[in-house]
């Protein structure tokens, strides 16, 4: 799988997984408090948000943990969460669009679209950081 250099195409690989980590940190809170306001209406939501989106979250401050003590388990946890944050969010909107038929929810579907986009971006990102820190471990 292609590994990135640089992030966001000025910050070097270590500084820009800590940037990563506290953007989607915040991004994930806000997702996660977005959900839990809405926990009587969309109850099946607030559901996947707790058994696989909150994990995400809080495994956001391992990357950032993983800068200073350069284990290779911290960012692995990242990316496994990263997957079932993702997949989770695929599978909302096709809950939203196929099983609910909603039609009017187009600002909640912008947002959770471009949460797929950052977070398939965020974990290539931190990916590269994890093949890093594999490469440092090695030698």
């Amino acid at each position: 799988m292609c590994t990135l250099n640089k992030i966001c195409c000025c910050c070097n690989l270590p500084i820009g997984a800590v940037i990563i980590a506290i953007l989607d940190w915040i991004l994930t809170g806000f997702q996660c408090i977005l959900a839990w306001s809405l926990l009587h209406a969309q109850l099946i939501y607030t559901y996947i948000i707790g058994f696989l989106i909150f994990p995400h979250f809080i495994s956001c401050p391992l990357v950032i943990i993983s800068y200073f003590y350069r284990k290779k388990i911290l960012p692995m946890i990242y990316l496994i969460t990263g997957i079932l944050r993702i997949i989770s969010l695929i599978g909302y909107i096709i809950m939203l669009f196929i099983i609910l038929d909603y039609r009017l929810e187009i600002i909640s579907t912008t947002f959770q679209l471009i949460q797929i986009a950052l977070g398939i971006y965020y974990w290539i990102c931190i990916y590269s950081w994890y093949k890093a820190l594999d490469s440092s471990e090695e030698t």
